[in-house]
């Protein structure tokens, strides 16, 4: 029997599944990029008028300019940070992202929403989660959280 709903019910699924790997492959990319410092290119991923945010800071950093900002905060506090995907689920257009951030701490730590932490020269994991929006192929909204008593914890 034929029935034209399960045809759709099973388009949509299928329509579903598509953008669900493709969102990830896209957040994964992304990752990919900070790690091989390849800024300019996770820049051209983000949308002029993306917002990037963490729920503890007042602060809000707008665009690729907003993504270069808080990417050179990083790693000028960790020359050799990674970041690496832990989990990736995705609902919609917004990819949830768990994450560890490793790396020595060399470099004054400017957290938004937190005073400077300075270099404690300790190697540190830092387990992190963002949430990304993606929309058409880009970037619009980032939010990430972290525990403050971890960094406490880790002697930051």
């Amino acid at each position: 029997m034929n029935l034209p709903w399960v045809e759709r019910a099973d388009q949509d699924g299928l329509l579903a599944a598509v953008t669900v790997s493709r969102i990830e492959t896209f957040t994964r990319r992304y990752y990919g990029l900070f790690n091989d410092r390849r800024f300019d290119e996770a820049e051209a991923l983000v949308h002029p008028e993306a917002v990037f945010s963490y729920p503890a800071a007042k602060e809000h950093f707008i665009g690729p300019a907003g993504y270069r900002e808080l990417a050179q905060r990083w790693t000028a506090a960790f020359p050799d940070a990674e970041l690496t995907i832990t989990d990736v689920i995705v609902i919609g257009d917004i990819a949830c992202t768990a994450w560890i951030g490793s790396g020595t701490h060399l470099g004054t730590l400017d957290i938004p929403g937190f005073p400077p932490i300075p270099p404690t020269m300790r190697a540190v994991q830092l387990p992190m989660c963002e949430t990304i929006r993606v929309v058409d192929g880009m970037v619009v909204e980032s939010r990430m959280v972290f525990d403050a008593e971890e960094l406490r914890r880790l002697g930051l």
